[in-house]
């Protein structure tokens, strides 16, 4: 049996998914399409048109605003200290939790149209 505390923290992480699952379908920048092999998390970046593979330590400022621009970043994950722009980890985590929530990301079936 869960404490009240242990079910808040539940229903929070479930609400954080859901809002998460929206922001990957409806952002119009990008599109998380899964995880894979060593780590990597694939991200689709509409423009330009590319698939990206990013491991944790890949995950930095530069990735992130390749994805999407800083202002995107700052209204879906506001700043928590005076010098920064948005909260970057904040954002990481976001990446990294929609793609596991995916699932994994096989290349080959993704590029192959009759696996559809």
């Amino acid at each position: 049996m869960r404490t009240a505390n242990e079910q808040a923290l539940m229903e929070r992480a479930e609400a954080d998914d859901l809002r998460f699952d929206e922001l990957n379908r409806t952002n119009g920048h990008f599109e998380i399409v899964g995880h894979g092999a060593g780590g990597k998390k694939y991200i689709l970046v509409r423009n330009p048109s590319r698939l990206l593979a990013k491991t944790a330590n890949q995950m930095g400022l530069t990735t992130l605003l390749q994805i999407a621009p800083v202002e995107w970043w700052a209204k879906h994950f506001p700043a928590r200290l005076w010098h920064e722009k948005f909260d970057k980890r904040g954002a990481v985590s976001f990446v990294f939790r929609v793609a596991v929530r995916v699932g994994n990301f096989d290349l080959l079936t993704a590029m192959d149209p009759s696996a559809i």
